[in-house]
């Protein structure tokens, strides 16, 4: 039976990206279609209600998820295999 939190099985519904620095990219692509795209730098965190997407390099939400009063175990499950803590979930 496959690890329904591998990698490999999951499949992202959508791409969760900062609208700035994909807006950048798109102009830079126009000026300089060979020229490389700015990395994007996001920290994923743990918040009271559930977890937040941040984009760094604008200072701005990207996306956030509220889990509410809903169980976290698979959280929790998620954070053991990475070597995360949720000592705080």
């Amino acid at each position: 039976m496959s690890d329904p939190l591998s990698p490999k099985s999951i499949i992202p519904a959508e791409v969760v990206e900062c609208l700035i620095c994909k807006a950048e990219n798109e102009t830079a692509r126009r000026h300089d279609p060979d020229g490389d795209e700015a990395p994007a730098l996001l920290q994923i965190g743990r918040t009271p209600l559930g977890l937040q997407v941040w984009c760094l390099r604008h200072d701005t939400n990207v996306y956030h998820v509220e889990f509410g009063k809903h169980d976290l175990s698979v959280l929790r499950m998620f954070e053991a295999q990475i070597g995360g803590s949720a000592a705080d979930a």
